[in-house]
């Protein structure tokens, strides 16, 4: 069964990648601002990214911005910074031994706007990916 897509966006990294929360007037600890209603914590549909709360002064009754819920990938929501370490393959050469790389992106996931997925899955807000695999030069 099919229960939509999500568009997200991702840079993969081999290096370093980090991203800290920030502490909003209306919600501490946000990495993935989108404007919402801070009464009953709904997400403007179509979702509305947002960095504070003047990114969403124009957004009729979504004039927060903030995300599910504080901070990140806890039950009891404590991560302030979210980290990453990717690896470059190094030095190849053709027809060479396959080196091991690991990739790595920190990014924000949108509300889907299904009230099961977006609770079970805490959206909106951050994700994180980690992808490793060899590299060869034919």
């Amino acid at each position: 069964m099919n229960i939509g897509s999500l568009p997200i966006a991702f840079l993969l990294n081999s290096g370093s990648v980090s991203q800290t929360s920030v502490y909003l007037p209306d919600q501490p600890f946000v990495f993935c601002g989108f404007c919402k209603n801070k009464t009953s914590n709904q997400f403007k549909k179509p979702a509305v990214p947002c960095t504070s709360n003047a990114d969403c002064t124009g957004v009729t009754n979504f004039t927060s911005c903030g995300q599910r819920t504080s901070g990140a990938f806890t039950s009891n929501d404590v991560a302030r910074t979210i980290n990453g370490t990717g690896a470059a393959a190094g030095p190849l050469t053709v027809g060479g031994a396959a080196k091991p790389a690991k990739l790595v992106s920190i990014f924000c996931i949108p509300p889907t706007f299904n009230p099961l997925v977006d609770a079970a899955a805490d959206l909106p807000g951050p994700g994180a990916v980690s992808l490793q695999g060899n590299e060869t030069l034919q």
